[in-house]
């Protein structure tokens, strides 16, 4: 460089026209140049080139670049080119002189370009570690070398120098970053999962959780970081969605652990370690650390407890719509929208409208009977204590199946309408002498009956008389004694008079045989 500025200095010099004088240091200014005079040989008729001032400076001297040329044979057709001239074509290995050919001259037996020195391919070598002896670097290399000498190829060579440098190597600076990996997508939920710690963050520390495929986010708070906490807040986790097949983690201690390690392997889940130090291969737990932090810092500033921060942020988190999936986390894991209280503003019609409809075509298919009870009605209700059925009174209306059974001792009875039926006041029949019906002939011998016979023949005959359309306020003993009356007759039932249409053509059914009635007809 030093050898280049002087050249050009004495080009611009020497349109000049100018006389040197010397001046003493003590008369001079204090510089380099008059301070340190040298004593140079006067000579005549000698030119000091370029080349003079490049011997100083190489490790190589002229008369090795010489020897060099005549051993390179690439070199000793340029020069037999220079000298006689170049042809219009030239072979691949001499393309690159070719293109130069009109920069290129012989100076002293040794080809220049320019400013720069051809070096052979001998010396290539031994130049390269020259100018790679203050490790600078491939730019700079490149800067000093262009200054100098030249052969064809050579800042390829001089990048391979640097990179083949074990020194430049330990001591180079790291390299630039690669291009962005995504992690490969499952479509499966609960599928991989991302976890690193949060923390240590005003005292305490947090597990941070992320699911690769839809995104849902747990945060645990943590009171201690050892591989057994770890395990105890998985386990509860994997109990309420399943277990995963592969947790992605860095390299922490609680995660490097052998209790941690065989908890993995005796569930079938797949552990994957990211390198040391690089926190973008965890990029999604990361993430997550870093939307939790900031939610407790906004948490902390507004006056808010942090766990009900954390857990109303997680709400809203998880019902939104995540910025790479396009879908909210609730909707992929659990296949719902969380519930909030923003869903009391709205009302879905149509899916109101359709459950109703799905519910009445369950009643019409479901059958059954219509029974309503009110307040004061007698009834019987279901008995679940041993007997069947106790005896009570409707006290109270529970929505539109329930009720409240009063009784007279004991507390009320809480029961279903398919578990009530009305109850009727209770009757009886009384009957002295067994029913004989009046007859052309007279009983000859009659029967006499016991009073269960009697009994039973009453009751029959009630029977018959009220299925027929009998009044149920006749009494048998009028049936027996009267079995054509027409007039209007009562029955105490439930203590209520209760008019029925009498049935003029009912017949009374004759005696049974056992009784010894055989011998009668109607």
């Amino acid at each position: 460089m030093a050898a280049s500025r002087m050249q050009r200095w004495a080009v611009i010099l020497a349109g000049y026209d100018y006389s040197i004088e010397y001046v003493r240091s003590d008369k001079n200014a204090a510089d380099a140049l008059s301070r340190l005079p040298v004593e140079m040989e006067k000579h005549t008729n000698e030119e000091f080139t370029y080349l003079n001032f490049v011997q100083k400076f190489l490790p190589i001297t002229r008369q090795m670049v010489q020897d060099g040329i005549d051993k390179d044979e690439d070199l000793k057709k340029v020069v037999n080119f220079i000298q006689a001239g170049w042809p219009n074509v030239c072979k691949d290995e001499l393309k690159a002189y070719f293109v130069r050919r009109n920069e290129l001259y012989m100076d002293r037996g040794c080809i220049v370009w320019g400013y720069r020195l051809v070096i052979p391919m001998k010396l290539r070598e031994r130049l390269l570690s020259e100018l790679h002896l203050g490790h600078l670097g491939i730019v700079k290399m490149k800067s000093i070398a262009r200054g100098i000498v030249w052969w064809p190829g050579i800042d390829l060579d001089i990048e391979n120098t640097c990179k083949q440098c074990t020194t430049c190597c330990l001591e180079g600076a790291a390299p630039p970053k690669a291009v962005p990996q995504p992690w490969p997508y499952i479509a499966e939920p609960w599928s991989r999962l991302y976890i690193d710690f949060l923390g240590l963050f005003q005292g305490k520390t947090f597990l941070v959780m992320v699911d690769c495929s839809s995104k849902w986010l747990e945060v645990f708070l943590m009171p201690k970081t050892n591989a057994q906490i770890v395990i105890k807040v998985l386990r509860t986790t994997f109990a309420r969605f399943g277990l995963p097949k592969e947790i992605v983690s860095d390299n922490g201690p609680p995660f490097t652990s052998r209790e941690y390690l065989d908890f993995m392997e005796n569930n079938g889940i797949k552990v994957t370690f990211t390198p040391a130090y690089h926190p973008s291969s965890n990029g999604a737990a990361e993430n997550a650390v870093k939307l939790c932090k900031r939610a407790i810092r906004k948490s902390l500033r507004d006056g808010i407890d942090i766990d009900t921060a954390l857990q109303t942020y997680l709400m809203m988190y998880r019902n939104v719509e995540h910025s790479t999936t396009g879908i909210a986390p609730a909707m992929l894991l659990q296949r719902r929208r969380l519930r909030t209280r923003l869903d009391l503003l709205r009302v879905d019609r149509q899916l109101e409208a359709k459950v109703q409809d799905t519910q009445r075509k369950q009643v019409c298919n479901a059958g059954g009977t219509v029974r309503d009870f009110k307040i004061g009605d007698p009834v019987w209700a279901r008995d679940f204590t041993g007997g069947k059925w106790l005896d009570g009174t409707v006290k109270e209306k529970l929505g539109s199946r329930n009720y409240n059974i009063g009784r007279e001792s004991g507390p009320f009875l809480k029961r279903h309408v398919d578990q009530i039926k009305k109850r009727r006041s209770s009757y009886t029949v009384s009957a002295t002498e067994p029913f004989i019906p009046s007859l052309n002939k007279e009983l000859e011998n009659p029967m006499p009956l016991a009073n269960e016979e009697i009994n039973g023949v009453e009751q029959s005959v009630a029977h018959d008389a009220t299925e027929s359309g009998v009044r149920e306020s006749e009494t048998v003993q009028d049936i027996i004694e009267n079995p054509t009356v027409e007039n209007q007759r009562e029955l105490k039932y439930d203590e209520n008079p209760v008019a029925l249409p009498v049935n003029r053509s009912r017949r009374i059914r004759k005696p049974v045989r056992r009784y010894g009635f055989e011998d009668y007809t109607d």
